[in-house]
């Protein structure tokens, strides 16, 4: 019986072709549990499409996909196939441990007992460069995730860049899927999907009341000063990190000259469409759970709970004084990314 469908869109071109081997170890990972199938919706051209379909353990599908890539295309077509009673988004270029494996199963019985709405969300750390290139290399053993998660959360930015909170990793029952109308596929393109089926899984699952600052597009590498429907959204991502259950992006080029990533203007114009056309719409308040606090006050339960309340482990905050001494301003290539990317977000 399958119990669990994990979707992996991909689609490789001459220059990421590397992601056929990544794809291997993804297979090899979710095969060593029962009550899993695979689907990897494939839109890669003739040949390269064989590279992929010849991967066994898969559920192998190819779709056409128009000149600018749509991941949200991809999940649906691989949720309409999948035969699991809960659905799981993953990436090709993420990498989790056993242990992970074992945690999503707890959570099906979690969420199933709550009700159907429930949903949870696995944050992921992307590692830098030289991380990937060692993990590659010579394997990743099972205490790496640990040590990287520690050296992050000590505030330490030279192997893991950074903590995406609100990944595109998230694990909901396939029939609430499809009852709030799965993926958009007006987004094509970089950025803001997975911010939009969240805001509709939010609205019928929320943890917390919703405030007047829901609408705020505040971007920080430090979840800590999450503004904005970031910080609402990290309720159901942040615990998950410290029990473990989360990810490892392997780095890889992100050539900003292509359309993929010069659609990410176009698609924050959907998104902030939708989020003001809810605010007419009452969130579902029976899951509301008073308990949590408000946001900082969350996040420093989670930290004590967790052994992590000293000052040591400033990472979701800000980086360390030693980490702010030797990188005093990130490298020239990363700002001229970031200020290209503010540029899209507003024109």
């Amino acid at each position: 019986m399958i119990k669990l469908s994990v979707i992996v869109p991909i689609g490789l071109t001459i220059d990421t072709i590397f992601r056929a081997k990544r794809l291997r170890y993804l297979v090899e990972l979710f095969s060593k549990r029962e009550g899993i199938e695979i689907i990897v919706v494939d839109s890669s051209r003739f040949p390269l499409s064989k590279i992929i379909s010849s991967i066994d353990g898969i559920s192998y599908h190819h779709i056409e996909m128009g000149s600018i890539y749509s991941a949200s295309k991809a999940r649906n077509f691989g949720s309409g196939v999948a035969k699991g009673n809960y659905l799981l988004f993953f990436d090709v270029d993420l990498v989790a441990n056993l242990n992970f494996i074992d945690n999503i199963f707890s959570d099906i019985d979690r969420l199933s007992r709550i009700g159907l709405e429930a949903f949870t969300i696995y944050p992921s750390l992307y590692l830098s460069e030289n991380r990937t290139k060692d993990i590659e290399k010579r394997g990743l053993r099972s205490e790496d995730f640990r040590d990287i998660k520690i050296r992050y959360l000590k505030g330490f930015n030279d192997e893991a860049l950074y903590l995406a909170v609100n990944t595109s990793t998230i694990l909901l029952s396939r029939e609430h899927f499809f009852n709030i109308g799965s993926y958009s596929e007006l987004f094509r393109g970089h950025g803001y999907e997975d911010f939009e089926l969240i805001h509709r899984l939010y609205m019928e699952y929320p943890l917390v009341e919703r405030g007047v600052d829901y609408l705020i597009d505040y971007k920080t590498p430090f979840p800590y000063q999450y503004r904005g429907f970031r910080k609402y959204f990290a309720y159901y991502a942040l615990p998950n990190l410290f029990e473990d259950s989360f990810t490892l992006h392997l780095w890889h080029a992100r050539p900003l000259t292509k359309k993929y990533y010069r659609n990410r203007g176009q698609n924050l114009i959907y998104f902030m469409e939708y989020l003001n056309s809810s605010l007419e719409i009452d969130i579902n308040r029976k899951f509301l759970d008073s308990s949590l606090g408000d946001y900082n006050q969350f996040i420093d339960k989670l930290m004590f709970k967790y052994g992590f309340g000293s000052r040591e482990y400033c990472g979701l905050a800000e980086l360390n004084g030693h980490q702010q001494n030797r990188i005093v301003r990130s490298s020239l290539k990363r700002r001229v990314r970031r200020r290209f990317l503010n540029l899209l977000d507003r024109f």
